[in-house]
C-alpha cells in the first residue's frame, strides 16, 4: 500500500514537473513573438530625399536635414544650388561661390527677403505689369531645363559648404558684394555702386 502510494504521489509530481516545463517552453516562445513584433524592435533610420533631386543625396545631402522630411523647394540648399548652377555653372569654382555668397548677403540685408529660398525668389511688377525678377532664370526657367550633370552636384556640394558655416572662409571673395552682372552688359544701376569684384564673366558690386 506504502509503495502504491509512493508511487502515485512520485508520478503526479512527475506530471507536475512535466507540465510547468512545458509551461516554461510555451513561455519563452511567447515572450520571443511578442519582443519580435514591429513596434517593439527600434527600426533603423532610413534616409528619406530631402530635395528630391535623383541618384545624388548621398553625396550631398547633410545626414541632419536627410533623416525627417521629404521637402521641396523650401529647402535653403536647393535654393541656394539652383541659384549658383543657373547663374554660375559656367564659371570656375570661385565664380560660382561668388554668386552663392552674394545669395547670402542679401539674405542678411533687411532690403531683401530673410531667408535663402525668399532672396531667389523674390522679385516685383513693373508698371506695366511686368513681372520681374532678382535673378532672371527664376522668371525664364522651364520644366525642361532641370539641373543635372557634374556641375548641378557641385553646385549642391557649394550651397551644404557655404550654409554650413563655409561662406566665413569666402568672406573676401566678394567684399559683401549683394549684386553683379555678366561682364558684357552694361546695366545702369552699376552707377550707384560700388565695383568690388570680376570674377570670370561677373562683376560683382556692393
Amino acid at each position: 500500500m506504502f509503495n502504491k502510494k509512493y508511487l502515485l504521489i512520485k508520478s503526479v509530481k512527475n506530471s507536475v514537473s512535466s507540465m510547468t516545463r512545458s509551461l516554461m517552453i510555451i513561455g519563452v516562445f511567447l515572450t520571443i513573438a511578442i519582443l519580435a513584433t514591429p513596434g517593439n524592435i527600434k527600426q533603423p533610420d532610413i534616409p528619406l530625399d530631402v530635395y528630391s533631386m535623383e541618384n545624388i543625396q548621398a553625396v550631398v545631402t547633410p545626414p541632419l536635414l536627410r533623416k525627417h522630411k521629404k521637402p521641396s523647394f523650401t529647402s535653403d540648399i536647393e535654393c541656394l544650388a539652383k541659384n549658383i548652377y543657373y547663374e554660375a555653372r559656367g564659371e570656375s569654382q570661385d565664380g560660382m561661390i561668388a554668386v552663392g555668397m552674394v545669395t547670402i548677403n542679401r539674405s542678411r540685408d533687411s532690403s531683401f527677403s530673410k531667408t535663402i529660398c525668399g532672396v531667389v525668389s523674390q522679385s516685383l511688377v513693373s508698371d506695366t505689369g511686368e513681372k520681374i525678377c532678382q535673378f532672371s532664370w527664376v522668371c525664364e526657367i522651364t520644366l525642361a531645363a532641370k539641373p543635372v550633370g557634374a556641375r548641378w552636384v557641385e553646385s549642391l556640394s557649394i550651397a551644404r559648404m557655404l550654409l554650413n558655416g563655409g561662406h566665413i572662409d569666402h568672406e573676401d571673395l566678394v567684399e559683401g558684394a549683394k549684386y553683379f552682372h555678366a561682364s558684357n552688359a552694361r546695366p545702369s544701376w552699376r552707377k550707384n555702386l560700388t565695383k568690388v569684384a570680376e570674377i570670370g564673366n561677373h562683376v560683382f558690386y556692393k
